[in-house]
């Protein structure tokens, strides 16, 4: 019961982590285009 539950914490924090990234990385990316098309 006890590794059943470390895997969902585990898949629970690891979803967080790549929506945080993908949040976090969206302005980035978004501001490379610009600098890619203004070039």
């Amino acid at each position: 019961m006890k590794t059943r539950n470390k895997i969902g914490v585990m898949k629970r924090v690891l979803s967080l982590v790549m929506a945080m990234v993908f949040v976090l990385s969206m302005p980035l990316t978004v501001e490379a285009k610009v600098r890619l098309l203004n070039l």
